[in-house]
């Protein structure tokens, strides 16, 4: 189980905002324009919402610099390349839309919590966490004061900041912040966001193989966004997060519909979390030692997330270490080699050097120098990685177990062969 294996989706109240600029204006192409492409976003209508929105954006020329509609008019875009995974391009809507809002002084203070809020999350999915962190506490902060401390606009992001914590290894900040999410979004009724904060948090419960409370919180996300339509993407989020969830117990004929029914709504909304199917399947594929579609189902995986962020992102990191254990289960100790090295070297840049996803390269490391007679190198790299998933998710884990076991074995032969 990986947590950057896939990217997720921004929940964003747009209706609360929409309210908030569309005060006081007249009817006119803009507004028609801008709340079109803000529905259009919520129905998980993106080719739609793009259109909208860019003409939105055309509309906003004509008003004065600095209005407030042209900054909402940016942010409602930059959250749509979010969601498409065209980060460079929301990043730079962000920016400019937080440099008319400040200009505004304490009116675009509201506009201001949400763009913190938005281009912390991009930052998120950037691999860039020190700077996600930032601005995520800065647009919660203002939120507090806005909004109050449990207001649903506060516990949006809250739930942002607790995913983050998972993202980086602080699992009990991530799980605290994410149940006061969930209690409020149940009691304020807004179902879309209780979804998101249940999803979030059944991915904790999956990483802490703690399978039955994950599968609770992920079935009951799966019931509320059903509500969204058959064809929603966030539906899709929701089927591919129960599905890792029987491929990592072991239930892959539970799993494989679930990931059919995401492909399709992904397919056809051409959203790249189309990634996250086919590294699923590339690792169910794995899993049967079905290797060519294993790495078939990798690459393509790799060649979107490549393309969605860069090469050189975590993410693209953590699907080279799995192509590498697909060529190490082949024999190919040499190209095994390269993809691994690849992928340690952008999971110590991004994460560090106490993450879950480096302990699982650090092991496959250490497999792979094993069958290349590096005893020295395969002895250090096994003996980190045990300590790394000991610390980082308890000796009695599933995932620590595996890599003593694994450590034991090769510890026994290097004493046989020493006789």
């Amino acid at each position: 189980m990986t947590r950057h294996a896939r990217f997720k989706r921004v929940v964003v109240f747009a209706s609360l905002l929409v309210v908030r600029v569309l005060h006081g204006q007249q009817q006119s192409p803009w507004q028609d324009h801008f709340l079109q492409g803000s529905k259009a976003i919520q129905l998980g209508h993106y080719p739609d919402a793009r259109r909208l929105l860019l003409a939105a954006l055309e509309d906003s020329n004509q008003f004065e610099v600095n209005d407030l509609r042209s900054a909402e008019t940016k942010a409602a875009l930059a959250n749509l390349y979010t969601l498409q995974g065209e980060l460079n391009l929301a990043s730079e809507l962000y920016q400019q839309s937080r440099a008319i809002v400040e200009a505004n002084g304490d009116t675009g203070k509201p506009f201001l919590a949400a763009l913190l809020d938005g281009l912390g999350e991009v930052r998120v999915e950037q691999a860039r966490w020190t700077e996600a962190e930032q601005l995520l506490q800065q647009s919660y902060a203002l939120h507090v004061e806005l909004d109050g401390d449990n207001s649903p606009m506060t516990m949006a992001v809250a739930r942002h900041l607790g995913e983050l914590y998972a993202c980086t290894g602080r699992d009990r900040e991530a799980e605290n912040l994410l149940q006061r999410a969930i209690t409020v979004f149940r009691k304020s009724q807004h179902p879309e966001a209780l979804a998101s904060a249940l999803m979030s948090s059944g991915r904790i419960y999956l990483e802490q193989a703690r399978y039955p409370l994950a599968e609770n919180a992920l079935k009951e996300a799966v019931s509320l966004d059903q509500r969204l339509g058959e064809n929603h993407p966030a539906l899709g989020d929701a089927w591919l997060n129960l599905a890792i969830l029987y491929r990592v117990e072991g239930h892959t004929e539970r799993a494989e519909p679930l990931l059919q029914k995401a492909a399709k709504i992904y397919r056809d909304a051409s959203d790249p979390h189309l990634a996250a199917v086919l590294s699923e399947m590339g690792l169910i594929a794995l899993q049967h030692r079905k290797y060519a579609i294993a790495e078939a189902n990798l690459k393509q995986a790799l060649d979107i997330l490549a393309e969605t962020f860069r090469p050189d992102h975590v993410s693209v990191g953590v699907l080279e270490g799995s192509l590498a254990q697909v060529y190490f289960n082949e024999g190919e100790y040499s190209k095994a080699e390269l993809f691994i090295r690849r992928a340690l070297e952008k999971e110590r840049r991004s994460l560090g050097e106490a993450s879950f996803e480096l302990a699982q390269s650090v092991l496959i490391a250490a497999q792979i120098e094993e069958k290349q007679n590096r005893r020295l190198e395969a002895d250090a790299d096994y003996r980190r990685a045990v300590a790394l998933f000991g610390r980082l998710i308890g000796e009695n884990h599933p995932g620590a177990l595996h890599a003593q076991e694994l450590y034991s074995r090769f510890a026994k032969k290097i004493r046989r062969s020493d006789r």
